[in-house]
């Protein structure tokens, strides 16, 4: 074989192993995470429903927030309130995250990276934030 080609396929060998290997790592991770969340930290929550990012949704409107997109499809079943107070490690990110509507008088804050939206009931505020407006919490 060509030294030119053997070196290069021997590169890309290398380059598609480490690669691979990453892929693995990632998946591993998410693998725990998801376990976490499942073990953890959903027992402590509940499911939420429409009123309940509507009622947070017009607080924050009235109080001068501007939602930042219109989806036309209904709210996600990603949306959680948690029973207690909690904190969300990192990571939870893509389908990974999840958003959560703080009651009064509780706390939730997150650790590190994530893409988990944070609506708190009091002061109608969000934490790190976007704010979607579904088709099934119009008011």
């Amino acid at each position: 074989m060509n030294p030119a080609l053997e070196n290069l396929i021997t590169s890309s060998k290398s380059e598609n192993d480490e690669w691979n290997e990453r892929i693995k790592r990632q998946e591993e991770e998410s693998n725990n995470l998801r376990s976490y969340f499942l073990a953890s930290i959903r027992p402590n929550l509940r499911s939420a429903n429409p009123k309940d990012y509507t009622d947070w949704l017009k607080g924050f409107i009235d109080n001068g927030g501007k939602p930042t997109h219109y989806y036309n499809y209904d709210m996600p079943r990603d949306f959680y309130v948690p029973k207690m107070g909690l904190v969300i490690p990192s990571g939870h990110c893509g389908s990974l995250s999840f958003q959560v509507i703080v009651p009064i008088g509780m706390t939730v804050t997150h650790k590190g990276f994530n893409h988990c939206n944070i609506y708190l009931m009091d002061g109608f505020e969000a934490v790190d934030s976007w704010i979607p407006v579904y088709k099934n919490t119009i008011f």
